[in-house]
């Protein structure tokens, strides 16, 4: 058992998984960086119904491409791999109940036609990405095996790919 004195020392180190950190929250960053704009167009500002319209479909369309992307990739390709370890097997089963949520809120985006629930589907939208993203960077990247770092390098590089981020290399 590890006592808390190695887990402070080994936390410090510049080990694989704390390479992959700062990547990984560029990936977040421009996902969010993309969201919050469109989410604020629509809940702080008194639009009339055409550019209401107009907003809401640009946030449908980055939900429904980029963000839905990022959901499905990390799905597929990092809780996979962290699904079989029994550190992680509840975190994931609860980053996936997470992401199910995301996804009911993001389905019903583009169909909603009345303000005030379009304002509360961005709002939600916003706050349970904020959630999902900060659980993945804070509570499953720690947890991971030193051997997922390689994995969670090349999502980020995928990631990058299809979201357009510019994401720098770890030094």
């Amino acid at each position: 058992m590890t006592n808390t004195l190695e887990a402070c020392i080994e936390g410090t180190e510049m080990t694989p998984l704390t390479q992959a950190h700062n990547p990984l929250q560029q990936v977040h960053q421009c996902l969010t960086g993309t969201l919050r704009p469109k989410v604020a167009l629509l809940t702080q500002l008194d639009l009339g119904p055409q550019a209401r319209e107009r907003v809401q479909a640009a946030l449908a369309q980055f939900c429904d491409g980029p963000l839905r992307d990022y959901l499905d990739t990390c799905d597929q390709r990092l809780y996979v791999s962290a699904a079989g370890e029994p550190e992680t097997r509840l975190l994931i089963l609860a980053l996936r109940t997470s992401a199910a949520v995301l996804r009911r809120h993001l389905d019903a985006l583009p169909n909603a036609d009345e303000a005030p629930i379009v304002t509360s589907l961005a709002e939600s939208i916003d706050a349970l990405l904020a959630a999902h993203l900060a659980i993945e960077r804070t509570v499953l990247l720690p947890a991971l095996p030193a051997h997922a770092a390689t994995e969670v390098l090349a999502l980020v590089t995928e990631l990058e790919a299809r979201l357009g981020c510019q994401v720098t290399s770890p030094a």
